[in-house]
C-alpha cells in the first residue's frame, strides 16, 4: 500500500505544478493586427523594375514592376500596439519587405539605388492616410524629376 501511496503524492506535485506553469505562461499582452498597404505610383513614361539587392552577394531581387502612368499595390500585415501612430505604424513592415538595399530601373536606361532611410527606403517619404484604427495607407510616387536625376544605364 506504501509505493501506491508515495506515487501519489508525487503525482499530484507534479499535476499541481503542471497545472501552475500553464496559468503563469499566460501573459496579459495582447497583440494587434496591422495592416498597411503600399501604394507605388509611376508618375514616369517609363516602366520600373524594383528589386532589392542582398547583401551576401549583391544579387537583385525582383520584387515588382510598374508600368508608366500606372499603380503597384503591395498589401502587408504585422503586428502592433493598440493605437500604432500612423507617421511611422508601417516603418517595420516597410523595411521587412524592402530588406535593405533598393535598385530602381526605369526601363534599362537610367537606375537609383536608396540605401536605408532614402527615397521609398523611408517611411518618412511617403504620404499616409489612416484608413481605420490599424489600417494605414502609403503612397509613394516615382516622378519624372527622379527619372531626370537618376544614373544612365550601362
Amino acid at each position: 500500500m506504501k509505493p501506491k501511496i508515495i506515487w501519489m503524492r508525487f503525482f499530484l506535485i507534479g499535476a499541481i505544478s503542471f497545472i501552475g506553469f500553464i496559468f503563469s505562461s499566460c501573459s496579459s499582452d495582447t497583440e494587434y493586427v496591422l495592416r498597411c498597404d503600399f501604394k507605388f505610383l509611376n508618375g514616369t513614361t517609363h516602366k520600373i523594375r524594383y528589386s532589392r539587392i542582398t547583401s551576401v552577394n549583391t544579387d537583385t531581387v525582383l520584387l515588382f514592376q510598374v508600368e508608366p502612368n500606372s499603380t503597384y499595390l503591395l498589401q502587408l500585415e504585422g503586428e502592433s500596439g493598440k493605437e500604432p501612430a500612423a507617421n511611422d505604424a508601417g516603418a517595420g513592415l516597410l523595411s521587412d519587405f524592402n530588406g535593405g538595399t533598393v535598385l530602381v530601373e526605369f526601363d534599362d536606361l537610367k537606375y537609383v539605388l536608396y540605401e536605408d532611410n532614402e527615397g521609398s527606403n523611408s517611411i518618412n517619404n511617403y504620404q499616409v492616410q489612416t484608413l481605420s484604427e490599424r489600417y494605414f495607407q502609403y503612397t509613394y510616387t516615382f516622378t519624372q524629376d527622379m527619372f531626370d536625376q537618376a544614373v544612365p544605364s550601362k
